[in-house]
């Protein structure tokens, strides 16, 4: 998937597989649910994995 900024099909497509696979409601929402079960690695710039999102929303 390439880095466009956007919130297209595909991301929602990527949200909606890790809410099904999180038991969540599946929505394509990443809304405060989501931020509370899903943890999501952040990247810096150059790639390399920055540890995940915080636990506030």
């Amino acid at each position: 998937m390439a880095v466009d900024c956007a919130f297209g099909p595909a991301t929602r497509d990527a949200l909606e597989y890790a809410q099904r696979q999180e038991g969540t409601t599946v929505d394509g929402q990443y809304g405060e649910q989501g931020f509370k079960n899903l943890r999501w690695a952040r990247y810096t710039q150059d790639g390399t994995r920055n540890d995940c999102a915080s636990d506030s929303f």
